[in-house]
């Protein structure tokens, strides 16, 4: 019928391998690569999640080294060169020591190779690149803290293996992201995780100017049990942009307020 059913992982990885560098992995296959993830809002700032192959935790002294090639696909758009897809080639430096906890940095190149589609669109390839920085304090008041910033142009702007609906300008996108999240936890009767996300991003497209996003949001728990806990959840989101048309520019701007309640049992 309609069900379908997907591997999201599946690959393999060996580590151990070079005597000189005992803790590199080598890796090839379909996985969730590497991807940073934010409570309270379930997002990803970072998922290069795809299909590829890579080397992860090589020991530069200064810190580690990961390099990858991946890649995301779309069966729904199909050209003479096969499944509209875009590659990616992953550079990540971390676990640097530096002022105020661990530093990070990230560069991604990507390009999706164009062509005919079966009812005579033509898609242009189009390339761009991404980059950004993260800082973490992984001790912090019981809990830790996260903050990182991310710029990304043309066919990386999304900070993705995924792939943008094909258009001719998907060349002039471009994103900014700005994120942090804390949790802190003094006791182990409560705990309260604040988080901030703000994202600026163009889609390339002639009168489309800036589209923002703001959101704030904070999860207190309290702990009666080991087992038994009370959590709460209040978040702002605004987003604000313009469209030119015909007829002007069309402004939009709107708030979502949100709040929840959730006893939780705990394993």
């Amino acid at each position: 019928g309609n069900d379908q059913f997907r591997l999201r992982e599946a690959f393999v990885r060996a580590g151990n391998i070079l005597e000189f560098q005992p803790n590199a992995k080598f890796w090839a296959g379909e996985r969730y690569y590497r991807r940073q993830h934010i409570e309270i809002n379930d997002f990803y700032p970072l998922d290069m999640s795809g299909y590829g192959a890579g080397i992860e935790d090589w020991d530069l002294r200064i810190g580690k080294l990961s390099v990858a090639f991946l890649a995301g696909a779309r069966p729904d758009v199909v050209t003479q060169n096969g499944n509209y897809a875009k590659s990616n080639v992953d550079v990540r430096l971390y676990d640097l020591k530096g002022p105020f906890g661990m530093w990070g940095v990230w560069f991604d190149y990507a390009t999706a190779k164009g062509g005919t589609t079966q009812t005579g669109a033509f898609i242009p390839t189009a390339d761009g690149y991404a980059f950004g920085l993260r800082h973490q304090r992984l001790e912090w008041h019981g809990g830790y803290h996260t903050f990182s910033i991310q710029y990304g142009k043309g066919a990386a702007s999304n900070f993705s293996t995924s792939i943008e609906d094909p258009n001719p300008f998907l060349k002039n996108s471009e994103r900014l992201l700005v994120a942090e999240h804390v949790l802190f936890q003094p006791s182990d009767r409560f705990a309260i995780m604040p988080i901030f996300i703000f994202q600026r991003k163009r889609d390339g497209q002639p009168g489309h100017g800036f589209n923002d996003w703001a959101s704030f949001g904070v999860r207190p728990e309290v702990f009666f049990t080991k087992y038994l806990s009370l959590a709460f959840e209040a978040g702002f989101d605004h987003t604000e942009g313009f469209v030119t048309t015909q007829n002007g520019n069309t402004q939009f701007d709107g708030w979502l307020r949100k709040f929840t309640i959730a006893p939780q049992i705990g394993a």
